[in-house]
């Protein structure tokens, strides 16, 4: 009982802490949800929502097709922001819940391979410091990492258990994550 409750305060200082983050740059330092690369992911998920099309807007008004960048992030904002309607703080608030889950889904795949690890995997996803600052920018990261995990919890599942709807779903998930950023390609 002990040991459960030291897991509850650790795990929950990190969800508090990514919270208190989220709230106080909110409140001092908006422009921290942007960098370099949010300009295009917005602008892409703008056209796409209003136009239908994965591109951006020329200077003339006129669409050009986006050959660079993977549509999955640029899909995922046009929902949340044009389908939802989300603020873009909504949507961040989101990526924060999606490390949590990350965290979870972590904890439950290493679980499955050596049930001392599974603990420890979901403090690393919770504490680690880059997760925790790209989950507070527009930026992919943090969709890109919770679609690997549910992609390595789906292929653990099948090397445990050798269930063909499992392979299938680790294979759409590693699909989708490719989509969202090209490195899980390599």
């Amino acid at each position: 009982m002990k040991n459960r409750n030291k897991y509850f305060i650790i795990a929950a200082s990190a969800i508090l802490l990514k919270f208190f983050l989220f709230t106080f740059l909110v409140n001092h330092a908006p422009q921290s949800r942007f960098q370099s690369d949010s300009a295009d992911y917005l602008e892409t998920a703008q056209v796409l929502a209003s136009h239908g099309a994965f591109a951006k807007t020329n200077t003339d008004g006129s669409l050009k097709y986006e050959f660079y960048r993977t549509p999955g992030y640029p899909v995922f904002l046009a929902f949340l922001l044009g389908g939802l309607k989300f603020s873009l703080n909504g949507v961040i608030l989101l990526q924060i819940i999606l490390t949590i889950l990350t965290a979870w889904i972590a904890c439950k795949a290493a679980f499955q391979i050596d049930p001392k690890i599974a603990f420890l995997s979901a403090v690393i996803v919770l504490y680690d410091p880059p997760l925790s600052i790209f989950s507070l920018q527009i930026l992919a990261e943090t969709l890109f990492l919770f679609i690997m995990a549910l992609f390595m919890f789906s292929f653990i599942s099948y090397l445990k258990d050798r269930k063909f709807n499992m392979i299938m779903l680790s294979a759409l998930l590693l699909t989708a994550a490719t989509y969202v950023r090209p490195t899980s390609y390599y």
